[in-house]
């Protein structure tokens, strides 16, 4: 049997393996933001919490502070608006290299 707590971030809840539960519950919290929303730092939150609204030190070890299957909610959740990728200069797409590959009529 895998261990494992439920976070849910939003209207999404994520099943997430703690393994033997030695990571602090900022890392539980940051694995959850990940699975929600995979781009690096799209998604950001400040802690997590209980059913009951007790905050969980982010600093306690989850197997220490959150008893294994259970449910726990993110606080604060932050999405962070990535910016757009920048496109690239024409000279890198595959027009771009065709045209400097091509031999200048002379």
């Amino acid at each position: 049997m895998s261990s494992y707590v439920i976070v849910h971030i939003r209207d999404k809840c994520f099943r997430v393996p703690i393994g033997s539960g030695e990571q602090p519950v900022k890392w539980l919290a940051h694995a959850a933001c990940i699975r929600c929303d995979p781009r690096p730092g799209a998604i950001r939150v400040s802690g997590l919490r209980e059913e009951n609204g007790r905050s969980i030190p982010n600093d306690a070890r989850v197997i220490d502070a959150i008893p294994l299957g259970t449910d726990v909610w993110a606080v604060e959740v932050v999405t962070v608006v990535a910016s757009p990728t920048p496109s690239r200069p024409p000279e890198m797409t595959n027009e771009g290299w065709r045209a400097m590959a091509t031999p200048s009529p002379r």
